[in-house]
């Protein structure tokens, strides 16, 4: 139980860092006239894949360490 509360909070923890993280980076270069929906719907998607991978390797950190 408690493991699924720390797994639940470092998902959340990371998508947050990760929303902040991409936020700094000026996508507007790259973006096409008229895309703005199909631009934030990759930068959400961006986020989860992002958010997913900081998380997985923070979980599997914490793992080997107190496992």
């Amino acid at each position: 139980m408690v493991y699924s509360i720390i797994k639940l909070v470092t998902y959340i923890g990371s998508v947050m860092v990760s929303f902040y993280a991409l936020s700094c980076i000026d996508f507007a270069r790259f973006l096409k006239k008229n895309k703005a929906r199909e631009f934030n719907t990759l930068f959400i998607l961006m986020c989860f894949a992002l958010a997913y991978l900081v998380a997985s390797f923070i979980l599997e950190f914490m793992t080997i360490r107190i496992g």
